[in-house]
């Protein structure tokens, strides 16, 4: 999942700036970055459910806090890149 996360986010943030930057008049490349974008997407959705499963997990079997406070930062940083990410392909 860490691999995952090294791959998306730079991506994410160069399609970001490519957005706030005025992006392109061309429709092909337009449409290239807002399909990939949308890829993206579903994956994290994925990869947020399972953040949320081993939340759960670590919610019923682990009495540790440390881990539960983890995990749950884990499942919050994912809703907060997804609705980032949504938010970008609204813009496009």
């Amino acid at each position: 999942m860490n691999l995952f996360l090294a791959l998306i986010i730079p991506l994410s943030f160069w399609a970001s700036s490519f957005v706030l930057n005025g992006g392109t008049t061309k429709p092909r490349l337009r449409q290239l970055l807002t399909w990939s974008l949308i890829i993206i997407y579903a994956i994290y959705i994925i990869v947020t459910l399972v953040s949320i499963y081993l939340f759960l997990k670590v919610f019923m079997y682990s009495k540790e806090p440390f881990l539960l406070l983890l995990s749950l930062v884990g499942v919050v940083s994912s809703l907060i890149f997804i609705w980032l990410l949504r938010q970008l392909i609204t813009l496009l």
